[in-house]
C-alpha cells in the first residue's frame, strides 16, 4: 500500500518490512494520532485463517514481553492485524549483527523472553517460530525490553495436531525443533524450549547453533555433526547458561527441560531435574533405522513404538531393550519472580536440613510465605534423594493425605497399609527432602503417620508447613514473623514492576506506610500491588483504611494478622465487578485446581446481556492475583486458588442466593468422568492420557460426590464414586474407593443399573483387599439382579468377578467355568474390552493348570483385541503373560522377545509396577539361559524400582529370585541372606505362594550346605502351603524332597516323591519334566539301577535338544553333571 492510503481509521505512512506471512506497514490512527504497525497478508497467499489465529493469540496475551494486538481489520478479502508500534524498529537479529551480547544485557533479555514465552504457554499457546527476528526490542529508560512477536505459526496446546501434519513442519530450520521439522510427533512446549536454546546460543556466542541452514536436510546434517559447546566459543560464559542451553538443544525432546519455567530455573543456576520419559517418535524414523541399525539412539526410540516393532520384525531386525529408566523424578514448582527477604529464616532452615534433622516445621499464619520459603530453600538443598513437594491444602482426611503424597512420590497405593508403603518408598530415596505443605488441617491425626515415616526412613528430612506445630518430640521449628519493613517495601516494589504498565514509585515513605498497615504479610502485599494499575499508593492506603475499620467493627477472624489478610481480601473483593465476584465465589468449589474449561462451566454464562464472558472474567481474577496460573506436567494450563483466598471465596459463595448452583454444575461436570463410556475409554486408544486426567481430578471428583449427595443427585454421586474406584484401582488407596462406593449404595434414589454398577465395582475393590466373602455375596446378588433385569454386560462382569474370587479361593475349575460364561456373554454383547480382559484371565488360568496350548490360544486372542482397542497397559501385561508361557514351554528366545516388547510398552505408558515385574521375569529367563551377569543387572534394576515404589511384595519376589541366582553361583551365604529377607517379607504380607517358592530355594541352599534335616523341614512346610492351583511348585517340592530322602538313605520314600513330581508336572512343562528326569537319573544311578538312570538321562537329553537348551542353560549344566556322573560324553 502506498503512503497516504486509508485503511478504515488508520493512515498508512510507509512500509516497515516483510515477514513469512505478510507485509508490515507503519500507520497512524486518524483520530488519536497514535502510531501502529499493521500486518497484512501477502497478496495471493490465502493465509487469512492463520493470520486470524495470530491475532487472537496475541490479543489474549496481556504481558509486557509480548507485543500486543490492538485491532483486526478486513482487507482485500483477507485480514490486517493492528499492533503496537515499536518506535526504534529493531529486533534481536539486528542487535546480534553487532556481535554477542554483554552478559548483563543477555541475562536481562533472556529472563524477559522466558517470561513472555511462559505467558503464551500458560495461555495455552505454542509459538513454533521463536527466533531473534521475531523478538522485537523496545527501549524504556535507555534499556532494551524484549517483546515477542509474529505468532503466525501459533498452535493451541489444547488442540489436536497429528504427527506428520504439514502445518507441524513449518518453522525456521536452525531454530525449529527436530520433531517440528520432521513432523514426527505432536508438538508440545518443548518445541519452543528448543527454539529458545538456539536463540540463547546465538545471543551468547554471536553464532548460530547449527550454522546457516536453509532446509530440513541441512538441519538434520548439522545435528549429526559435533556442535561446539558455548564455553568453547565464549570463555566467560557462566556454566549455568552453558548447561541450560545444552539441555534445551537436545535432539531427543525427552531430555530437554519440560517447560520454559524449568529452562528459566536452569538458566538461573538451579539443577535440572532428570528428564521425564515421554513417548518416542513414531514411524517416520523407521527408514533411518533400517539404514543405520547400529544407531543405539534410534534403537531406543523404535523399541518403544508399537508400529515400528511390527515393521522391524517383518524386516528381520530386533530393537534392543533399553535400560530401565528412573522410576520418578522430583519436581518443585518454580516461580519466575524473585524471592525477597527472610535471610535469617533461610539460613536457619538450610542449616537444619544440612544437619540431618528429621522433622522441621515452618510455622506461621496464612499468607506469611511458608510455602515460598520451603520451596526456595528446598531448591538449593544438597540431598542425594531429591526434593519432593506435596501440596496438602485440599487434603482433609488421612486417606487424602496419603493419596497426595503417593502421587508426589509416584507410588501406587494398593491393598497394603499406605503408611507403611509410603515409609518404605521414602526409605528407598535415602537422604531426601520431602515438603508437606499445608498440614495444619490434618493435625494431630497425622502425627502417628509422621512418626512411622521417621522410624522407617531415618535418613529422610520432612519439612512441614503449618499454622500449628505437630505434637512430635524432637521436631525443630522455624517460625515466620511478618516481613521487616525494608523487605516488605522491596517486595511491594518488585511485584509492582511486574505489572503490564509498571508505575513509577518515587514516594517510598507512602509505600512503607502501606506495607506496615498490611502487617508485612507477603500475600496481602502482593494482592495490594496487583491493584496499582487502578490506584496510586495513597489511594490504596485510604481504601484499605476504610475497609479495616469496617471489618474490625463486624466479624473478623481470631488473630490480628489473620484479620489483616481477611481485610485485604475483602477490599480486593469490593473492587471487583459483580460478575468477577460471582466467578471467584463459584471457583471456591474446586479442589486441587481446575482446567480453564471446568472453571468456565462452573462460572457459567454472563448474568446479563453484554456482560463479560467467563474467560474474560477469569482473566480479570488472574490479573488481580486472586487466581494462580500454572501448568501440568503435560503443559496444560491449570488454575488454582491459594487456600486463604479459597476459604474467603467460599464464605462469599455461601452468601449468594444461588450457591447450590455452583456445586451442582461442578458435580455434574466431573460426574461425566465416571460414566460407563468414559470408563470404557480408559481401555481404548488414548487410555493412558484419559487416566492421567482422571487421576489429576481426583480431589474434584471427591468433593463432587459429596456435594451431589447433599443435593440429592444420587445418580451424579454414583458416577463420581465409580470414577474414584477407577482411580484407586490404578493408584490406590483402595479403602477410599470402598468407602465412596459403600456411601453411594447406602443412598436411595438410584436406578437399578447404576446400583448394579456400584455393587460390581465394590466387589472388585473388596477382592483386591481380600474381603472375599463380602465380595462373593455382592457378585452372587449381581448375577441374580442382572439376570432378572436382562442386563447382559453387567451379568458378564458379575460372572467374571465371581470367577476371579473362585480363583482366589483355590477353586480353578469353578473360576474357569464362570470366566467362560462371562466370555460368551461379552462376545454376544460385542463388549470387546471386557472380552479381551476375560480372555487374558482364562489364559492365565490355563497356564497355571499346565494347559499351555489353551493358554496360548486365549492369550494370543486377548493380545490381538487389546492391540485393536489401543489398550496399551493390557497389551504390555498380556505380552508379559505370553513371555511367561514361553519360558514354561522352554522357549527362552521367544520368552526374551516377548518380555522385551512388554517392557517397552509398559515403560511408554509409565506402568512402573508392571515394568518391575517384567524386569524380574526377564532376569529369570536370562538365568535359565546361563546369562547370569545380565540376570544380576536386571534383578538390581527391578529391586531398586520396587523399593522406590514401596512395593514390598514384589521386592520379596525379586530378593527370592536373586537369592536363587547367588546359590547357583556358589555364594551360599549371600543367597541365604536374600532368601531370609524375602521369606520375612512374604510372611509379613501373608503371601503363601511366594513363601512356598522361597522355602524351596532355602531348602536347596541347605542341601548344598549338607543340612539335610533343615532342607527336609523347609520343603515339607513349602508343600503344605501349595494348593491345586500351583502344581509346578508342588512338583518342585517333591523333586527336591526326593533328593533329600535319597541322601538320607531312604530310597523308597525318594522314589515316591519322584512319582508325585512326575504326576504333578503339567504336560506342556517340558523343562520341569526334564528336571525331574535328571533327579531320577542321579538317584537311580547312585543306588544301582543303571538302566532306569540312563533311560531318564536320554529322555531329558531329547527334551533339551527339542528346546534348544544349550550347555550354558540351567538344564544344560544339569545334564552335563549327570553325564559326568554316568561317565558319558555329551
Amino acid at each position: 500500500m502506498a503512503p497516504g492510503t486509508t485503511l478504515e481509521r488508520y493512515v498508512i505512512e510507509g512500509r516497515l518490512g516483510a515477514g513469512g506471512m505478510g507485509i508490515v506497514y507503519r500507520a497512524r490512527h486518524a483520530i488519536l494520532g497514535s502510531l501502529h504497525a499493521i500486518k497484512v497478508v501477502r497478496p495471493g497467499t490465502g493465509d487469512a485463517d492463520r493470520m486470524l489465529d495470530e491475532a487472537r493469540a496475541q490479543a489474549c496475551l496481556a504481558h509486557p514481553n509480548v507485543l500486543p494486538v490492538t485491532d483486526v481489520l478486513p482487507f482485500d478479502g483477507g485480514l490486517a492485524i493492528v499492533m503496537e508500534h515499536i518506535a526504534e524498529g529493531r529486533n534481536l537479529q539486528m542487535l546480534l549483527r553487532e556481535g554477542p551480547l554483554a552478559l548483563d544485557l543477555l541475562d536481562r533479555l533472556a529472563n524477559q523472553i522466558f517470561a513472555g514465552v511462559d505467558a503464551a504457554h500458560t495461555a495455552g499457546l505454542l509459538h513454533r517460530d521463536l527466533k531473534p527476528a521475531n523478538i522485537l526490542l523496545h527501549t524504556v529508560d535507555n534499556a532494551h525490553v524484549a517483546r515477542i512477536a509474529d505468532f503466525g505459526l501459533v498452535q493451541n496446546l489444547g488442540g489436536v495436531e497429528q504427527a506428520g501434519d504439514p502445518q507441524a513442519t513449518m518453522g525456521t530450520p536452525g531454530y525449529a525443533a527436530p520433531e517440528q521439522l520432521l513432523g514426527s510427533a505432536p508438538l508440545d512446549v518443548r518445541a519452543d524450549v528448543f527454539s529458545l536454546g538456539a536463540t540463547l546460543f546465538e545471543m551468547l556466542t554471536g553464532q548460530r547453533a547449527f550454522g546457516k541452514v536453509d532446509s530440513i536436510t541441512r538441519f538434520a546434517e548439522a545435528q549429526l555433526t559435533e556442535r561446539p559447546r558455548v564455553t568453547h566459543l565464549r570463555r566467560d560464559a557462566p556454566p549455568r547458561m552453558a548447561d541450560a542451553i545444552e539441555a534445551a538443544l537436545q535432539w531427543d525432546r525427552a531430555r530437554r527441560p519440560a517447560t520454559v519455567v524449568a529452562l528459566a530455573a536452569a538458566w538461573r543456576g538451579h539443577p535440572l531435574a532428570p528428564p521425564q520419559r515421554v513417548q518416542a517418535a513414531a514411524h517416520p524414523t523407521l527408514d533411518q533405522f533400517l539404514e543405520h541399525p547400529e544407531d543405539v539412539r534410534l534403537q531406543a526410540h523404535l523399541a518403544r513404538c508399537p508400529r515400528c516393532r511390527v515393521a522391524l520384525k517383518l524386516a528381520g531386525h530386533t530393537a534392543q531393550a533399553p535400560q530401565a529408566p528412573p522410576p520418578q523424578t522430583p519436581s518443585l514448582p518454580v516461580r519466575l519472580d524473585a524471592f525477597i527477604g527472610r535471610h535469617a529464616e533461610r539460613q536457619a532452615l538450610a542449616q537444619l536440613i544440612a544437619q540431618n534433622v528429621q522433622l522441621v516445621t515452618i510455622l506461621g499464619p496464612g499468607g506469611v510465605g511458608k510455602t515460598r520459603l520451603a520451596l526456595h530453600v528446598g531448591a538449593g538443598a544438597a540431598v542425594s534423594g531429591g526434593v519432593w513437594f506435596c501440596d496438602l491444602q485440599d487434603a482433609w482426611t488421612l486417606d487424602a493425605m496419603f493419596s497426595a503424597l503417593a502421587r508426589t512420590l509416584g507410588v501406587p497405593l494398593d491393598g497394603v497399609e499406605p503408611v507403611v508403603k509410603l515409609g518404605h518408598a521414602m526409605h528407598s530415596l535415602g537422604r531426601a527432602l520431602i515438603i508437606l505443605d499445608n498440614l495444619e488441617q490434618l493435625l494431630p491425626q497425622a502425627s502417628t503417620a509422621l512418626k512411622t515415616w521417621l522410624s522407617i526412613a531415618p535418613e529422610a528430612c520432612l519439612v512441614v508447613t503449618s499454622r500449628v506445630p505437630p505434637a512430635i518430640p524432637g521436631a525443630s521449628t522455624v517460625a515466620l514473623a511478618p516481613l521487616p519493613q525494608h523487605d516488605a517495601v522491596q517486595l511491594f516494589v518488585a511485584r509492582a514492576s511486574e505489572l503490564p504498565r509498571p508505575p513509577v514509585l518515587t514516594d517510598r515513605a507512602s509505600v512503607a506506610r502501606l506495607v506496615t498497615r498490611l502487617d508485612g504479610l507477603p500475600l496481602a502485599i502482593e494482592l495490594a500491588a496487583a491493584r496499582l494499575s487502578l490506584f496510586t499508593v495513597d489511594q490504596l492506603d485510604d481504601r484499605l483504611s476504610d475497609r479495616f475499620r469496617l471489618l474490625r467493627t463486624t466479624t473478623v477472624p481470631a488473630t490480628d494478622r489473620h484479620a489483616t489478610l481477611w481485610a485485604t481480601l475483602d477490599w480486593s473483593w469490593s473492587l471487583l465487578d459483580p460478575d468477577a465476584q460471582r466467578a471467584l465465589a463459584r471457583c471456591s468449589v474446586f479442589r486441587g485446581g481446575m482446567s480453564t474449561h471446568a472453571a468456565e462451566v462452573v462460572v457459567g454464562p454472563p448474568s446479563v446481556p453484554g456482560a463479560a464472558w467467563p474467560e474474560e472474567t477469569l482473566q480479570v481474577l488472574i490479573d488481580n492475583s486472586l487466581i494462580q496460573v500454572g501448568t501440568t506436567d503435560r503443559g496444560d494450563r491449570r488454575l488454582t486458588l491459594l487456600e486463604s483466598i479459597r476459604a474467603f471465596a467460599a464464605d462469599k459463595l455461601a452468601e449468594l442466593p444461588d450457591a447450590s448452583t455452583s456445586a451442582r454444575h461442578h458435580a455434574r461436570h466431573f460426574a461425566r468422568l465416571g460414566t460407563p463410556g468414559a470408563l470404557e475409554g480408559l481401555r481404548t486408544h488414548g487410555g493412558p492420557r484419559r487416566l492421567r486426567t482422571l487421576i489429576q481430578e481426583r480431589d474434584n471428583i471427591a468433593v463432587a460426590q459429596h456435594n451431589a449427595s447433599k443435593l440429592g443427585e444420587h445418580e451424579v454421586a454414583a458416577c463420581c464414586a465409580l470414577a474414584t474406584a477407577a482411580i484407586c484401582t490404578h493408584v490406590g488407596p483402595l479403602p477410599v474407593a470402598a468407602a465412596a462406593l459403600e456411601h453411594c449404595l447406602s443412598n436411595g434414589g438410584l436406578s437399578a443399573p447404576r446400583r448394579l454398577d456400584l455393587k460390581l465395582a465394590l466387589a472388585a475393590v473388596l477382592a483386591r483387599v481380600r474381603r472375599i466373602e463380602t465380595a462373593t455375596t455382592l457378585c452372587e446378588d449381581a448375577i441374580q439382579t442382572a439376570t432378572r433385569l436382562g442386563l447382559h454386560v453387567q451379568l458378564g462382569h458379575a460372572h467374571a468377578g465371581l470367577g476371579h474370587l473362585r480363583s482366589l479361593q483355590g477353586d480353578p475349575a469353578a473360576a474357569r467355568a464362570h470366566a467362560e460364561t462371562a466370555l460368551g456373554i461379552f462376545q454376544q454383547a460385542g463388549a470387546a474390552a471386557a472380552e479381551a480382559t476375560i480372555l487374558r484371565d482364562l489364559g492365565v488360568n490355563h497356564m497355571a493348570q499346565g494347559d499351555f496350548t489353551s493358554a496360548r490360544a486365549h492369550l494370543t486372542a486377548a493380545l490381538t483385541l487389546h492391540q485393536q482397542l489401543g489398550d496399551r497397559r493390557a497389551e504390555g501385561r498380556t505380552m508379559a503373560n505370553l513371555g511367561l508361557l514361553s519360558r514354561h514351554c522352554g522357549d527362552f528366545s521367544e520368552a526374551e522377545k516377548r518380555y522385551k516388547v512388554a517392557l517397552h510398552v509398559l515403560q511408554d505408558i509409565g506402568d512402573r509396577q508392571s515394568e518391575g515385574s517384567v524386569l524380574s521375569n526377564l532376569a529369570i529367563v536370562y538365568r535359565d539361559m546361563g546369562r547370569d551377569e545380565d540376570a544380576r543387572q536386571l534383578y538390581a534394576q527391578a529391586l531398586t524400582l520396587h523399593q522406590r515404589l514401596g512395593n514390598r511384595r514384589s521386592e520379596g519376589i525379586v530378593r527370592g529370585n536373586l537369592g536363587t541366582l547367588l546359590m547357583v553361583d556358589g555364594n551360599l551365604v549371600g543367597a541365604r541372606a536374600q532368601l531370609d529377607t524375602a521369606l520375612a517379607i512374604h510372611r509379613e504380607l501373608g503371601n503363601p505362594r511366594s513363601e512356598a517358592i522361597v522355602r524351596v530355594s532355602i531348602a536347596s541352599v541347605c542341601r548344598r550346605q549338607g543340612e539335610l534335616s533343615q532342607a527336609f523341614g523347609e520343603l515339607t512346610r513349602a508343600l503344605a502351603l501349595t494348593t491345586a492351583q500351583w502344581p509346578l511348585i508342588a512338583a518342585s517340592c517333591h523333586r527336591l524332597l526326593a533328593g533329600v530322602c535319597a541322601a538320607q538313605g531312604n530310597l523308597d520314600q525318594a522314589r515316591r516323591h519322584l512319582h508325585h513330581a512326575e504326576r504333578m508336572v503339567p504336560p506342556g512343562a517340558a523343562l520341569d519334566r526334564a528336571a525331574v528326569l535328571c533327579q531320577r537319573c542321579e538317584i537311580e544311578w547312585e543306588h544301582g539301577d543303571r538302566d532306569i538312570a540312563l533311560k531318564a538321562l536320554d529322555e531329558a537329553t531329547l527334551i533339551a535338544t527339542a528346546k534348544h537348551a544349550g550347555p550354558m542353560t540351567r538344564l544344560g549344566v544339569e545334564l552335563h553333571a549327570r553325564r559326568t556322573q554316568v561317565g558319558r560324553e555329551a
